[in-house]
């Protein structure tokens, strides 16, 4: 199963680097990131696994630096969907 994560952060240099380091080692079929010019970036993040899994890639995001909100989607969507 996936779910997809959503995260607003603010937009720096090493913002994009931070987060794929720590998504590297998670099963992640999904990634995108969107700047706006107000400074902030959108970034969507779907993750295959259990509830388990995806609370955690949420908890270890929530603590990115320039991180500011995580919430996850309420859909749950299987693969190839």
């Amino acid at each position: 199963m996936t779910r997809r994560l959503h995260v607003t952060a603010v937009h720096r240099n090493a913002l994009l680097g931070r987060l794929t380091a720590l998504l590297g080692p998670h099963d992640v079929s999904g990634f995108s990131y969107r700047t706006v010019p107000d400074g902030r970036a959108h970034v969507v993040v779907d993750v295959e696994g259990d509830d388990w899994q995806v609370d955690r890639v949420a908890a270890k995001l929530t603590r990115v630096v320039d991180v500011v909100e995580v919430s996850a989607a309420c859909e749950a969507t299987a693969p190839g969907a």
